[in-house]
């Protein structure tokens, strides 16, 4: 059960979104009521990425599974904490579960104020799906620079040598904005006293020049019975350009840094915990060593790249969201002389053959059909 204080507010800066806590109590509140979201990934912990104060250097890299969050509310009251950043994980956009894909279309749409009718929605993939949350147990801004922590009428009932609580919602470069998005809507929501900003009256959702209606992408599905003719027809356009100096190599840059280089012989495999720093899990060397043997690398001929992802969706190991984020790569397509837009092609498991789709920005779906000849 949450109980409502008055005086909380959420204000948004750049890419942070801060909100103003009275006590630790209520940060608690906030943040189970927000790790309980659908947009949270249940199966991956909540990790203590930093933490400053006393007797806190023991705290960091602990891990929490959603059966044991207790553990960490009780650390939040029972240490002397200054500072801490928590480690978390979405679930990844296109493998929500249906019901919140469609509310969380219908909240961007009423916000950005689109009208198109998709064909089929989805969301861009993500180079990140990792996010962090941090909070300030002892913020003290200054006259001057109060606001970018809260607003005016908010400093007037705080007395300016008093600590209050600043919690802050980061989002990476690339990452689930559209998530983000979702969990700081329900929080407003569920918690009316927040005066909450996070660019919700703009026109840019974040500082890296991200528009709102730009989070949803017409899905095409690109019929072929042989991909690798398919790929360099489209790729062999003069409209189309990828990231590389030619259009006849596929960089799949959403695969794990440094993966060329794993090598299992020279990890060390925590038996006991994934929380100490620098152990891994024999789960997560497997699933590195299965990656490494099926991509080798993340630069592919046109026929390699398609050779890959036939053997990548038949490895088990590897969850849908994976597979899709993995086989993604992005190029752009000059739509006419004054306008070059970004599309991407992933892939999707079927019963039998992945199958390709292209996302598409949906204003635009017609006439990159028609260019592409698809």
């Amino acid at each position: 059960m949450i109980e409502y204080w008055q005086g909380f507010e959420i204000d948004g800066s750049d890419t942070s979104y801060n909100l103003v806590v009275p006590e630790r109590e209520k940060c608690i509140d906030l943040l189970r009521y927000y790790f309980k979201l659908k947009v949270i990934h249940k199966g991956k912990p909540v990790k203590i990425y930093r933490a400053r104060g006393k007797g806190t250097g023991e705290l960091v890299n602990q891990v929490f599974m959603p059966e044991n969050m207790e553990d960490l509310w009780d650390i939040i009251r029972s240490y002397d904490l200054k500072f801490l950043e928590l480690e978390y994980t979405y679930v990844a956009p296109n493998s929500l579960y249906p019901e919140v894909k469609r509310e969380l279309i219908d909240m961007l749409m009423k916000q950005s104020g689109i009208k198109h009718t998709f064909v089929k929605p989805m969301f861009p993939e993500r180079y990140y799906i990792v996010s962090y949350i941090s909070v300030d147990f002892d913020s003290k801004p200054s006259p001057h620079h109060y606001e970018m922590a809260c607003s005016e009428s908010y400093y007037a009932v705080v007395s300016k040598n008093s600590p209050f609580l600043n919690v802050i919602f980061d989002c990476s470069l690339n990452g689930p904005y559209e998530l983000m998005f979702y969990g700081l809507s329900k929080i407003k929501d569920a918690f009316p006293e927040f005066e909450i900003d996070m660019h919700l009256n703009e026109d840019l959702l974040c500082y890296y020049d991200v528009k709102w209606d730009e989070l949803i992408k017409e899905g095409i599905p690109v019929e072929s019975t042989d991909y690798v003719f398919t790929l360099e027809r489209i790729l062999s356009y003069p409209a189309v350009m990828l990231n590389q100096d030619d259009n006849k190599q596929i960089h799949l840059r959403r695969l794990p840094g440094g993966i060329k280089n794993f090598d299992p012989l020279k990890i060390y495999i925590n038996e006991k915990s994934p929380a100490d720093a620098g152990g891994w899990t024999k789960d997560e060397v497997n699933w590195y060593t299965a990656l490494k043997g099926i991509m080798g690398k993340s630069t592919f001929s046109i026929t390699e790249y398609v050779e890959k992802v036939q053997k990548l969706a038949r490895a088990e190991i590897f969850s849908d969201a994976d597979f899709e984020n993995y086989t993604s790569f992005d190029f752009t397509i000059q739509i006419d002389k004054d306008s070059t837009q970004y599309c991407t092609i992933k892939y999707v498991r079927t019963s039998t053959d992945p199958e390709m789709i292209m996302l598409v920005p949906y204003k635009h779906r017609d006439r990159i059909m028609k260019l592409l000849n698809l």
